[in-house]
């Protein structure tokens, strides 16, 4: 079985926002790679990208089915 959590934070200036953001200036948590290797910026993802093919990537994004590698402008394992 597969748990997948999707964290959000809350700021004052921002209001909720969700873990693998741009607009975090913490590298580890706006880097989208994250979401592959630990699953830690996937909510990110989701909403950004309006799909879960991040589920058919293996740790360094490249999906299981086509060898296509997930970025923020290749978002789609088709």
């Amino acid at each position: 079985m597969v748990v997948i959590i999707f964290i959000f934070i809350w700021t004052n200036t921002n209001g909720l926002i969700p873990l693998g953001s741009e607009i975090f200036n913490y590298s580890n948590f706006k880097d989208i790679t994250s979401c592959f290797k630990w699953g830690t910026t996937c909510a990110d993802w989701v909403i950004q990208y309006d799909n879960m093919n991040y589920i058919n990537a293996n740790a360094s994004g490249k999906c299981n089915n086509s060898g296509v590698t997930l970025s923020r402008t290749n978002t789609t394992c088709k």
